[in-house]
């Protein structure tokens, strides 16, 4: 293995025994994960072996990119020797791995560790971050929880409650999106939360943002009325039965005490 910062490998070109005659060793490079001229330089490379030499080392240069990526893999085949006599054995391939030591370390977040969104307000857009561009997909598994929030009634979101969000290639972001529900009841501000885990990855990521808290921030109102603009009664019964409606929102059910009578004020929800 060679490190991507040395920016060249050696390799050895062995022989059973030395030739009397100088010769010449055809090498091919064959992409693997590794690709010519962007993790190392040259697609083919003519060595000369000089007489009574029974290994003759080569060099190929490596591409110290400065990006963060992956374990790199590519061949070295060795194809013809140009002198009569010198035959080609069976183990002529060498595989070169390339390890990446950028010190940039790949870091994933939440872009917020809070949101607040008003309730009428009908989608949260979320994001996952990457602090630098790497060269290869990055997979996140999304937990969304109930706390005082409850999916379904307060807020959707579109895939199920746990789901993967991928960041491309070459990309520093991936957004999803949870539905915010619009209803009329009048209630606290209510809260659901969501976590984030790396999924298995060749790159050396770490974590940073895990976990945000969404509040939602009610808008309704609640809006009473009584049902009728005229009650009647008699006036040997001491007492007025009336009722109210609520129009939107929630009411609690409360008790009036007025003088030495009790009212009761019965609330509808809508």
């Amino acid at each position: 293995a060679v490190r991507e910062s040395e920016q060249s490998v050696t390799l050895s070109i062995i022989l059973s025994q030395a030739s009397p005659k100088p010769f010449q060793v055809v090498i091919n490079m064959v992409d693997m994960t590794a690709k010519v001229g962007q993790d190392y330089r040259g697609r083919m490379k003519t060595v000369n072996v000089a007489a009574g030499l029974k290994q003759k080392n080569f060099s190929i240069n490596i591409v110290n990119n400065n990006k963060v990526e992956c374990v790199e893999k590519f061949s070295a085949v060795i194809m013809l020797a140009t002198t009569c006599g010198v035959t080609i054995g069976n183990d002529n391939i060498s595989e070169v791995v390339i390890t990446d030591d950028d010190v940039i370390a790949a870091e994933v977040s939440l872009s917020q560790s809070q949101y607040l969104i008003a309730e009428a307000n009908t989608t949260l857009s979320i994001s996952v971050m990457l602090n630098v561009s790497v060269t290869t997909e990055v997979m996140v598994e999304i937990d969304v929880r109930d706390e005082s929030a409850t999916a379904t009634e307060d807020f959707n979101v579109s895939t199920p409650v746990v789901f993967i969000v991928t960041i491309p290639v070459g990309s520093t972001s991936h957004s999803f999106d949870i539905s915010i529900i619009d209803d009329m009841i009048q209630e606290n501000n209510e809260t659901f939360n969501i976590t984030m885990r790396l999924l298995p990855s060749c790159l050396q990521l770490s974590i940073g943002t895990s976990s945000s808290t969404v509040t939602i921030i009610d808008n309704d109102v609640a809006v009473i009325q009584f049902t009728s603009s005229v009650f009647s009664g008699f006036e040997h019964s001491g007492m007025l039965s009336a009722s109210v409606t609520i129009l939107r929102g929630v009411f609690c059910p409360q008790r009036y005490w007025y003088s030495n009578y009790v009212y009761f004020w019965k609330c509808i929800r809508k």
